[in-house]
């Protein structure tokens, strides 16, 4: 099924989403409960985690609004590349702060209003959990104990 069809206002609102995929294993506007928006966006100092959170609050908006039978979850992830500021601006808006093997947390925080979860990554972070999987999948392939 198109866009269009399953979130009407989504599609009307915005050019496209960069991913967007419906997660209830279902195309069926009714039974769908859980969808994922993924937003990438290009290295830039002027993009920031604040015009982000604000675009990822009304995309979900707009999924809410496409008249669903019942309040679906939403699950934001956007990629960015971290700046100095970034820890300061999401800690200043109640981040929850997780972490990583790499330099590059996650961040993440859960928006009543529209049942969603805003989640922010740095792509380097991406990159180094990616690499790491790869050599410990070599590692084991190989034969080597890890």
């Amino acid at each position: 099924k198109q866009i269009k069809e399953i979130f009407p206002k989504l599609s009307k609102n915005i050019d496209r989403p960069d991913i967007l995929s419906i997660v209830s294993n279902t195309d069926k506007k009714d039974d769908i409960t859980d969808i994922v928006i993924i937003e990438l966006k290009r290295p830039n100092k002027n993009i920031t985690p604040a015009g982000t959170e604000e675009e990822l609050l009304k995309y979900s908006r707009y999924v809410q609004e496409s008249n669903f039978k019942n309040k679906i979850r939403i699950w934001t992830y956007a990629f960015l590349k971290y700046n100095d500021d970034t820890d300061s601006l999401l800690g200043d808006k109640d981040y929850n702060k997780i972490p990583t093997h790499s330099e590059y947390p996650i961040y993440y925080k859960y928006h009543g209003k529209r049942n969603t979860i805003i989640n922010f990554m740095d792509f380097r972070a991406l990159a180094f959990d990616a690499d790491t999987r790869n050599k410990t999948f070599m590692k084991i392939l190989e034969g080597d104990t890890i």
